[in-house]
């Protein structure tokens, strides 16, 4: 009896839902409705992403605490081990999704035209990115809300009815207000959906997209209280006479993103390769907690490390380690740094391909962050310069962006955004611009469509994938 009357109560939401589909399409025209239904997802997704920035901090405070600066931090042996294995065991017994490689899996949907999303996608990255990231995966928080995004705009779009057509617009509205409420960059979550997974571009998708990442800006910046998350407060004005320099640099980040993205590929296609679960876990956790044992600025997204940088305290990248009790000597920070650069790429790809819920935009960041610093205090070590090292490290964060994801407008826009200052618009633009065409020059396929989408573009979305929209 109770089955039965279930049913029944589904028919009769099917029927109600289709009688307001009805009553929509007579009363309201479509673009109309993309605008109204691009403000309610620029609220949830500015919700959303305000959620997971929240538990991330809490997870992260809860597990490091007690850490001190000056203590070597041998809890950083477990606990990335730990995020790993949670956050895998969440995605498949709890969610049973597989929630890895966000950015990925929305380019493949766009591809396939498979507009469906899952119900719980809107939620569960939020909870398995949370784990993986609080217990010290180095990577970012885009890839799970941006899928998380979607879902919502996908979701929107199904109880509406909508075409797919416009169910695809939905679908980057949803993506876009993600990336732009995580990182409080309503153009830079844009240029996302536009520049990498290559929404329709017509005056009411841009219009759309735009809305939703205004409004979920602001809910995320609302939040906060009104706060970047990397705070950037220019030491020193920046001298055109460093020109060269800078032309230097973006040259040095085009050749570094060769590095990462060889390394991304590499271990992505080892841990690919390990078809037991658990082995694939333990291997990239063990392997994870390790590197960030040595190198503790690694731990999680890293924004409170290239926050310190930025403010000009260099030997923050020290603290936890068994290099604190040399963060004077200059030799050691620029070993350090190296070491930390080449293995930030080794680290995002265990994260990501390992079993954990992030994503791959942020690392980016912390490594042009730290290459931008490497850059310019060996410069000044080695020839006598005096380059400031916190405006290079902006530029790399640009640079190194650029170089790997393929995507400059985003990049530059990201950063300028993410830290609240545009005073460097002019030198973060040539580091981005050169770099990216260095790397467009050498390599023909962009970051994820030839690190994953292309490879997997005829496997099913999921085992129990929803069939596209008609």
């Amino acid at each position: 009896m109770l089955g039965q009357r279930i049913q029944e109560l589904i028919k009769e939401a099917k029927i109600i839902r289709n009688d307001i589909s009805k009553w929509r399409r007579r009363n309201i025209p479509d673009t109309t409705f993309i605008f109204i239904l691009s403000f309610i997802i620029g609220i949830l997704s500015g919700l959303g992403a305000s959620c997971l920035r929240g538990l991330i901090v809490l997870v992260t405070k809860l597990l490091t605490s007690s850490l001190e600066a000056s203590h070597i931090g041998y809890i950083l042996l477990i606990l990335p081990l730990i995020g790993i294995l949670l956050s895998s065991v969440y995605s498949r017994y709890i969610a049973k999704d597989d929630m890895s490689h966000g950015t990925e899996k929305i380019i493949r949907l766009i591809k396939k035209r498979d507009f469906r999303l899952k119900r719980n996608l809107t939620y569960s990255p939020i909870i398995g990115c949370s784990l993986t990231l609080g217990f010290g995966g180095s990577a970012g928080a885009e890839g799970p809300i941006a899928y998380s995004g979607a879902a919502i705009g996908s979701n929107i779009g199904q109880a509406f009815g909508v075409s797919p057509r416009l169910m695809m617009i939905l679908i980057g509205c949803g993506a876009a207000g993600a990336i732009s409420g995580i990182y409080k960059a309503p153009i830079g979550g844009m240029l996302y959906a536009l520049e990498v997974l290559k929404v329709e571009m017509s005056t009411v998708s841009v219009v759309a997209m735009m809305m939703t990442c205004l409004i979920s800006a602001m809910v995320s910046y609302s939040l906060s209280g009104f706060n970047v998350d990397v705070q950037f407060d220019q030491l020193r004005a920046f001298e055109p006479s460093v020109i060269p320099l800078v032309l230097l640099m973006g040259v040095f980040c085009g050749l570094y993103s060769f590095y990462y993205f060889g390394i991304m590929r590499y271990i992505d296609g080892k841990l690919r390769a390990i078809k037991n679960h658990w082995a694939k876990n333990i291997i990239a956790g063990t392997a994870l907690s390790a590197f960030i044992f040595l190198f503790p600025a690694l731990y999680g997204e890293g924004f409170g490390s290239m926050t310190k940088v930025l403010a000009d305290n260099v030997s923050s990248i020290t603290y936890c380690s068994l290099y604190y009790h040399y963060h004077g000597d200059t030799i050691t920070l620029l070993l350090v740094l190296t070491g930390m650069i080449l293995v930030k790429a080794v680290c995002a790809g265990l994260t990501n391909s390992g079993g954990g819920v992030s994503g791959d935009f942020t690392p980016t960041l912390f490594a042009g962050c730290m290459a931008g610093l490497l850059f310019a205090m060996f410069s000044n070590y080695v020839f006598g310069t005096h380059l400031d090292a916190a405006n290079f490290a902006l530029m790399g964060m640009a640079g190194v962006m650029a170089g790997v994801i393929r995507a400059p407008l985003m990049a530059i826009f990201l950063t300028t955004e993410l830290t609240g200052n545009l005073g460097l618009l002019v030198p973060i633009t040539i580091t981005a611009s050169l770099s990216f065409c260095i790397v467009k020059i050498c390599m023909k396929a962009p970051f994820f469509q030839s690190a994953y989408v292309s490879a997997h573009l005829d496997e099913p979305l999921s085992a129990d994938s929803n069939q596209s929209s008609e």
